[in-house]
């Protein structure tokens, strides 16, 4: 550059980098609400872990997670357990959750765990598991190999929609 001419300024775009930060933080909160809930799964009666099946996943209402861990089976989730985390504490709870939410996540999370149910017998990898309702009929889910290293990471598109024509 010489003097007298105009600075073209930095190639940095700062919008994709903040919205990439937004998924890192997002993924960050849902492993911590993961980890310290599924810590508070292990000390609750055998009788009722043994009800469990792969069927866990949190999410995020207002300023509350919840955590909640079950198994569905015939198009019905058996809540097992319910966390809620509210400024750094975890506590059981027996509030009801919108069966809706419960069917239309477990639904997705079976659906892409089926997608890449291959990829995981092939390569022998434990994957981590986090999944976000994006919009009515989105769902973000990704694997993420154990240890943070990302594997896979994909869309499923038009979830519901597809779910509702299967029901």
């Amino acid at each position: 550059m010489t003097y007298g001419q105009k600075s073209k300024g930095p190639n940095f775009d700062i919008a994709d980098f903040n919205e990439k930060m937004e998924v890192a933080e997002w993924l960050y909160e849902y492993d911590m609400i993961a980890w310290r809930t599924s810590d508070s799964v292990m000390t609750q009666d055998k009788k009722d872990l043994e009800r469990i099946g792969s069927d866990w996943f949190c999410f995020q209402k207002n300023d509350t997670w919840h955590a909640v861990y079950g198994k569905y089976e015939n198009n019905q989730f058996d809540l097992v357990f319910h966390f809620k985390v509210e400024k750094g504490q975890v506590n059981k709870t027996n509030e009801t959750v919108d069966t809706t939410l419960l069917h239309r996540y477990s639904r997705a999370l079976q659906t892409a765990s089926g997608q890449i149910k291959a990829l995981k017998d092939t390569v022998n990898l434990r994957f981590n598991q986090y999944i976000k309702k994006m919009t009515t009929r989105h769902f973000l889910y990704g694997f993420y190999q154990l240890f943070n290293q990302t594997v896979l990471q994909f869309m499923v598109e038009n979830l519901f929609t597809r779910l509702m024509r299967q029901a």
